[in-house]
């Protein structure tokens, strides 16, 4: 509706066309303009297409509506005004036959016969033949082309595919190699922290430097721990700490009593340490801490796959026994 009433203010005009006017919406029909009413067989039509004309008393009836003549239409036009029976010109038709038709000197039958029928051409069947042949030919090469394309793209896929299938199977492989890893590495924290375990009772006896015989056991076991002695180098003016190593920034945030005396801290702790520092974080820094479990400084146990550390010896404890110094350095 929007279209049939506000179109034409834009240039947008519809065209409605329709067999049966009896059950078309005629809300539609009220905006048009211009009305072809052609011929109509049955009576409700007919009254339906009576309708539409204007003043239709004394000048159609019933009959002249059923009785329209081929290509005759009645015309409703509103700008400029107009009511009657016109011919509407087929296409290709000449004007002038058009006129006479129009005014009774032709028929519409003759337009039909000499315009609009179709014209049987008589072709040679081997030239028919030929461009067939010719058609399907193009066709079938365009076919083969686009084939070979697909074949083409098809070994590509199937190689990545191929490649694919050596990359899972190699990421499979270092998959069960990291948990073997993983496994060994377990197995060979429990050993250290066994060990671990017995550092401090072997210290009380000989000192930092060894143990003597244990007679717990039904034979002689001699386990002998170097703790090596942490010396942190100290500038003066302005006072600095080397930190030029993993091990030394750990001995210095382990000195400086940064790590806590009381309870488990993990490797992020021992980072956090470090940013306050000023230092990156070291990937590193879980085998260095093993370094100062092995050492008798922290010990060690798995929280599930992570490892967590706890002060064996108190900074204050290290610097009485003499295993922290600090050097100054000009």
């Amino acid at each position: 509706m929007n279209l049939m009433t506000q179109g034409a203010k834009t240039g947008l005009f519809g065209w409605i066309s329709t067999q049966f006017l009896a059950v078309t919406d005629k809300d539609p029909l009220k905006a048009c303009a211009v009305k072809f009413l052609g011929t109509q067989d049955h009576i409700t039509e007919v009254r339906h297409t009576l309708d539409l004309i204007p003043e239709v008393r004394g000048k159609f009836s019933t009959d002249d509506i059923m009785k329209l003549k081929l290509g005759h239409w009645v015309l409703v036009r509103k700008r400029p005004a107009f009511v009657g029976v016109v011919y509407a010109l087929p296409v290709d038709v000449p004007t002038s036959i058009g006129v006479e038709v129009a005014r009774g000197i032709r028929t519409p039958e003759f337009v039909r016969d000499h315009f609009l029928k179709v014209k049987v051409m008589e072709v040679d069947d081997d030239l028919v033949w030929k461009e067939k042949y010719e058609q399907l030919k193009a066709e079938n090469e365009e076919l083969r082309k686009t084939n070979d394309a697909l074949q083409q793209h098809q070994k590509v896929l199937e190689a990545k595919i191929e490649n694919f299938g050596k990359q899972f199977d190699e990421a499979q492989e270092l998959k069960k190699q990291m948990a073997k890893l993983e496994k060994d590495a377990e197995a060979i924290a429990k050993i250290r922290e066994g060990l671990v375990h017995l550092l401090p009772s072997a210290m009380d006896i000989a000192g930092p430097l060894g143990f003597e015989p244990g007679t717990s056991g039904p034979s002689e076991v001699l386990v002998v721990s170097e703790q090596p002695a942490l010396i942190i180098q100290k500038k003066s003016q302005p006072l600095s700490l080397d930190a030029s190593s993993l091990e030394g920034k750990i001995t210095i945030v382990y000195a400086e009593g940064d790590l806590p005396k009381d309870k488990w801290f993990s490797v992020s702790d021992v980072t956090k340490a470090f940013q306050r520092h000023g230092w990156n974080q070291d990937p590193r820094t879980s085998l260095a801490l093993d370094k100062f479990c092995q050492w008798g400084y922290f010990t060690k146990q798995m929280s599930g796959k992570r490892p967590d550390y706890r002060l064996k010896l108190t900074p204050e404890q290290a610097r009485e026994k003499g295993l922290i110094k600090e050097v100054e350095v000009k």
